[in-house]
């Protein structure tokens, strides 16, 4: 008696059988090393420069090492391509690939980054307007003013010390004191700091009496 569904009518017996899972399928091989190849010419390349370029660095270093990338990228793609085999095209297309990628991503990160660039400034005014709530410097510039003009007498130390409220470190001697704020953002795409923070200094005399000042990236005062 063969098995029925509620309808009455026989069933398919192909619906009871269990679901056989499809064959894995392998990584494509050739799409693995197109990606593997323009990331081992950059690295090539970065290590080449560092080991070439000793002393100071002259002229443009980005341009160089794109130079460098690319003809590394060449010879890696030429021994890839007879390492594969295949056909003379397929060999030059290979040799052909490993010249161009290095420039075909950087151009692409490049343009990555300036089409990024408008919500990036949006963003940074959405920190500022939300600093400023809280805050009376809220912008590099406005702390350079600031600061700037604390090491030039006695009046604009204090408001210096005003604006900016109590300096995260304070160091005096008999000659005078030394006071240290950290400013951690918000920042501006064209201005942000590594590793997050700046730190203005401002040097007083005996009297108080702001003498010099300074701004240097840095780590927060402890």
């Amino acid at each position: 008696m063969s098995e029925t569904n509620p309808f009455g009518r026989p069933l398919d017996p192909e619906i009871l059988r269990e679901p056989v899972a499809p064959p894995a399928r392998p990584l494509p091989a050739g799409l693995l090393l197109s990606l593997a190849l323009p990331a081992a010419s950059m690295a090539l390349a970065a290590l080449l420069q560092k080991v070439m370029e000793t002393g100071e660095p002259r002229g443009d270093p980005a341009g160089r090492w794109l130079q460098m990338s690319s003809i590394a990228g060449l010879v890696l793609g030429l021994c890839l391509g007879l390492a594969r085999g295949g056909t003379l095209p397929r060999k030059m297309l290979w040799t052909a690939w490993g010249a161009v990628a290095p420039l075909f991503f950087t151009g692409a990160m490049v343009l990555g980054v300036e089409a990024a660039h408008p919500f990036r400034e949006m963003l940074a005014e959405r920190g500022a307007a939300n600093c400023r709530l809280t805050r009376k410097i809220c912008s590099l510039s406005e702390l350079r003013e600031i600061c700037t003009a604390g090491g030039s007498g006695p009046q604009t130390l204090e408001r210096t010390k005003a604006l900016l409220g109590d300096p995260a470190q304070t160091l005096c001697s008999g000659a005078g004191c030394t006071y240290r704020w950290t400013y951690a953002g918000p920042w501006t795409p064209d201005n942000w700091i590594a590793p997050g923070s700046v730190i203005c200094s401002v040097v007083a005399d005996a009297q108080g009496a702001g003498v010099r000042s300074a701004i240097v990236p840095g780590n927060e005062v402890p």
